[in-house]
C-alpha cells in the first residue's frame, strides 16, 4: 500500500523524476567486477602454464595441438576483464548517481506535498469567506496564501524538471561507458566464419570415417584376397616413389617461380604476372596441401589435450554473456515518467490532459527505450481501437474521458495529495480503456486530470 501511495505522490510533480533500483544497479556492478576478476585470474594461470609447456619439457602433437589451442586464450581473456571491468565502473558511478537523485526527488515531492496541501488549504478558507464576506471592496487575506502555495508548488515541479535532466546525463555517461566496454571486448564471429568452422569439423568427421574404412578395406584385402598382403606392400612402395617424385617436382616448381619471378621483375616482355601466377600454384600448391593435412592430423590428435583448463577459459569467456546484455536494461529500468517532455496539444474543457500526457498517449516520448516503447504499445492499441491521431484522435479521446466520468469506479486511490479513480470506458465492440482521474486535494467537484490510460483489446 505504501509504493502505491507513493506512486500516486509522484503525480503532483509530474511522474518520479528519478526511476530506477541503485541497489540492483550497483549488484550488477559488482557482477562484472567478479567476472573481469575471474577472466584475470584465469588469464595468469594459462600464461603461467604456456610459459612452462615448452619444448625442453613437452613435445611432440600433442603438445603442438595444445600450444595452437592456448595460443589466443590469454589475448580473448584479458579483452573478457578489460572490458567488464570498464563496464562495473560505469555502472558503479551511475547507481551512485541514481542515489542521489533519487534523494533529491524525494525532498521535491516532499516540498510539492507540503504545497498542494497548504494550498488546499488556503482554496478552502478562501472560499469560507467569499461564501461569508458581506463587503464586496473587501479583500480576500487568502489570496496571499493561495499565491505562494502555489508558487512552491511550481517551483518543486522545476526542481522535478532539473532532476529529470540530470538523470538523462547520467545515462548518457553510463551508456557511453558500456558502449565504450563494448568495443574492449571480444567481437563475435561473422557468419562466414562460423559457417567455415562448420564445414572445417564437417570434413574432420568425413576424413576420420573414411580413414576407417580405408582401414578396414586393407584388413580385408590382405586376409581374404590372394596376393593381398603382396598388394599392399606394392602400393605402399608406389606411395614413397610417388612422395619422392613429388618433393622433385617441388623443387623443380620453385625453381621455375623463382625465375618467372626475376623476369617479370626486370622487365622481361615475354613473362606476365599470370605466368608468375601458374608458376607458383606448380611450385606451392603440393605445399600447402601437406600443410593442410598436417593441420587436420594434429588436430584430430591433439585436439582433445588438457580439456579442463582450456574448457574453463572457454567457459568464462563466454559464461557472462546474459549478464552484459542485462546492462542497458538496469540502466533504463524505472518506473514510467509519464508527461516529462511537454508538447502542444489541446485538451477537453471538462477534463484536464496534460500535453506531455497526448506525447505518451500517441507514441511521440522517446525519454528512454521502456518509456519510448509503453507509449509505442499504446499508440499501437489505440489505432487497434480504432483512434489514430491524424483523424482526430485526440478530441476521440477526451470524448471518451468526458464520458468516462459518469461510469462506475474500478479502483480508488486516496493519499494526503488527492485522490485518483479508475474508470472503465468501452470502446465499440472493440475493447476497453482503463481511465485514471487525478482530483488534487481529494476534491471530488473539481476538473481531474488524465493521469494515464490503459488500453485493452478484444481478442
Amino acid at each position: 500500500m505504501h509504493s502505491e501511495v507513493r506512486e500516486m505522490g509522484w503525480e503532483l510533480i509530474g511522474g518520479d523524476p528519478a526511476p530506477g533500483d541503485p541497489a540492483a544497479i550497483a549488484g550488477l556492478a559488482l557482477e562484472l567486477l567478479s567476472t573481469a576478476d575471474n577472466a584475470k585470474d584465469v588469464r595468469d594461470r594459462l600464461v603461467r602454464l604456456e610459459d612452462g609447456a615448452t619444448d625442453a619439457i613437452w613435445r611432440g602433437d600433442t603438445a603442438d595441438a595444445f600450444r595452437d589451442r592456448i595460443d589466443k586464450m590469454p589475448e580473448h581473456l584479458q579483452k573478457l576483464d578489460r572490458s567488464y571491468r570498464k563496464a562495473s565502473e560505469g555502472l558503479d558511478a551511475y547507481s551512485r548517481e541514481l542515489r542521489d537523485l533519487k534523494a533529491d526527488a524525494e525532498a521535491a515531492l516532499t516540498k510539492a506535498g507540503d504545497a498542494a496541501q497548504a494550498a488546499g488549504t488556503a482554496r478552502q478558507q478562501q472560499r469560507q469567506f467569499a461564501e461569508t464576506n458581506t463587503d464586496p471592496a473587501a479583500t480576500n487575506p487568502h489570496d496571499e496564501a493561495v499565491s505562494g502555495a502555489d508558487q512552491r508548488l511550481r517551483q518543486a515541479i522545476d526542481e522535478a524538471n532539473d532532476i529529470r535532466g540530470r538523470k538523462r546525463s547520467a545515462e548518457d555517461r553510463v551508456l557511453a561507458s558500456l558502449d565504450e566496454a563494448s568495443d574492449l571486448g571480444i567481437k563475435n564471429d561473422p557468419w562466414w566464419r562460423k559457417a567455415l568452422r562448420a564445414i572445417s569439423t564437417a570434413l574432420k568427421i568425413i576424413g576420420l570415417v573414411l580413414l576407417v574404412i580405408a582401414i578396414v578395406v586393407i584388413i580385408v584385402i590382405a586376409l581374404t584376397t590372394p596376393g593381398g598382403f603382396l598388394a599392399i606392400l606394392a602400393a605402399l612402395q608406389a606411395c614413397a616413389f610417388l612422395g619422392t617424385l613429388g618433393t622433385a617436382m617441388t623443387v623443380v616448381g620453385i625453381a621455375a617461380f623463382a625465375t618467372a619471378a626475376t623476369q617479370y621483375a626486370t622487365g622481361d616482355d615475354t613473362v606476365g604476372l599470370g605466368d608468375v601466377a601458374l608458376a607458383g600454384v606448380f611450385a606451392f600448391g603440393p605445399l600447402a596441401f601437406a600443410k593442410g593435412l598436417g593441420y587436420l592430423s594434429n588436430a584430430m590428435r591433439g585436439g582433445r589435450a588438457v580439456p579442463g583448463l582450456l574448457g574453463a577459459g572457454d567457459d568464462v569467456v563466454r559464461g557472462a554473456d546474459d549478464v552484459a546484455g542485462a546492462a542497458d536494461d538496469v540502466v533504463r529500468a524505472g518506473d514510467d515518467v509519464v508527461g516529462a517532455a511537454p508538447a502542444g496539444a489541446a485538451a477537453a474543457p471538462a477534463i484536464v490532459v496534460k500535453p506531455g500526457k497526448w506525447d505518451y498517449f500517441f507514441g511521440r516520448v522517446t525519454s528512454n527505450p521502456h518509456n519510448q516503447a509503453r507509449s509505442v504499445q499504446n499508440l499501437r492499441d489505440l489505432e487497434a481501437l480504432g483512434i489514430r491521431e491524424s483523424e482526430g484522435g485526440q478530441a476521440q479521446l477526451a470524448a471518451l474521458f468526458e464520458q468516462g466520468r459518469s461510469l462506475p469506479e474500478t479502483a480508488r486511490h486516496t493519499t494526503e495529495f488527492g485522490v485518483t479513480i479508475t474508470r472503465r470506458i468501452p470502446v465499440g465492440d472493440k475493447g476497453v480503456i482503463d481511465a485514471k482521474y487525478f482530483y488534487p486535494g481529494g476534491d471530488m467537484s473539481a476538473t481531474p486530470e488524465i493521469s494515464t490510460i490503459i488500453p485493452k483489446i478484444f481478442k
